[in-house]
């Protein structure tokens, strides 16, 4: 058990790893206080998380160890804020509101990305919270919500013309077309199939400028 549970731990820290590493460095925050180098956080967040794999391995329901895996990868955040773990431990968390509530915690999960965001802004874990969110939304239909979610990057790009990724575009698209504002999805679809004509965004708004044409 030993030895598999040390697995388990280099496991998850090393999936996460090459994302959390390139922000780690910028998080100066209240683990000072606690007079705790990155090092010995990294080293803490690890005897911590032992706890999360004997939640997962008690034989328990899924339902019923949620509230413990919450408070669990939450006592990483506060403690450990340098560690690796941490930021992975938001993912695992916005998860547990997006993907094993029902209905979705919407509220909670927003508010823990604001957080995130504020606490390590530079950091690609980022992506995974906001694909995570913004799926949820689009699977239980909150267009208004992905509207304002991603307004301020569909703002940068009308700015810049500079887009790092299909899925926002996309996504923001269409929740323009299923509320009806086909002029605006229209234009949403096309930029995708212009700037990433390979992805799977782009074959899916394909299909969706042919139903736009049969619209009209």
């Amino acid at each position: 058990m030993a030895k598999y549970l040390k697995l388990a731990v280099l496991s998850f820290l090393f999936a996460g790893l090459p994302l959390m590493m390139t922000s780690a460095m910028a998080v100066e925050t209240a683990a000072e206080d606690q007079g705790l180098s990155a090092e010995e956080q990294n080293r803490k967040a690890l005897e911590a998380f032992s706890k999360i794999l004997e939640i997962t391995e008690s034989g328990e329901d899924r339902a019923s160890i949620l509230g413990p895996l919450e408070a669990a990868y939450r006592d990483i955040i506060d403690k450990y804020p340098k560690a690796y773990l941490s930021q992975e431990c938001y993912w695992r968390i916005m998860t547990i509101y997006i993907s094993e509530s029902d209905p979705p915690l919407f509220e909670k999960a927003e508010k823990l990305y604001d957080e995130f965001i504020k606490k390590y802004p530079d950091s690609h874990i980022k992506i995974l919270l906001s694909d995570t969110l913004s799926g949820g939304y689009y699977k239980q239909e909150k267009w208004d919500r992905i509207l304002t979610f991603y307004a301020p990057v569909i703002k940068e790009f009308i700015q810049t013309e500079k887009l790092e990724r299909p899925a926002e575009m996309f996504l923001y698209s269409e929740a323009k077309f299923h509320t009806e504002d086909l002029v605006e999805a229209e234009k949403g679809y096309k930029i995708v199939i212009s700037k990433f004509p390979d992805s799977r965004e782009s074959r899916i708004s394909k299909k969706r400028l042919e139903e736009i044409m049969d619209k009209k």
